[in-house]
């Protein structure tokens, strides 16, 4: 991850979840698409798997997030079928979906995904406003 700006989270968001800028220095998880879009978190979850009461989340309000930004490659859950190399937004919990026509794109995946919920690379890009 070459970012080099810190966020902090303004809420709990999950692993490979699209980010948006939500406030200064502050991301949350994407809800929607938007002009706000800004990366995918890691695959990193706060706390190691497996252990009693470890949280799945990737950061909770306040931690620092890691994310992937314009130009890397990475894993995003995928909100439904997708077929590489199509452009994508955010659903309503932050997965990969394909971007319709003047919607904001910030992704786009390079192998495709069978269904929702499958992690599947993708090149994230600077924001695209899909014509």
């Amino acid at each position: 991850m070459a970012n080099t700006f810190s966020f902090k989270a303004g809420g709990n968001i999950l692993p490979s979840r699209i980010i948006k800028l939500s406030d200064a220095f502050e991301v949350q998880q994407a809800a929607a698409s938007g002009a706000d879009l800004l990366g995918v978190t890691s695959e990193a979850t706060k706390d190691a798997p497996g252990l009693t009461g470890a949280s799945t989340n990737h950061a909770e309000s306040g931690d620092p997030v890691q994310y992937f930004g314009p130009g890397e490659v990475c894993l995003v859950e995928a909100g439904e079928a997708l077929t590489a190399p199509v452009l994508c937004t955010a659903d309503s919990v932050g997965r990969a979906v394909a971007a319709s026509t003047g919607e904001y794109a910030v992704v786009r995946v390079i192998e495709d995904a069978s269904a929702a919920g499958e992690l599947v690379r993708c090149l994230v890009s600077d924001l695209v406003n899909v014509i």
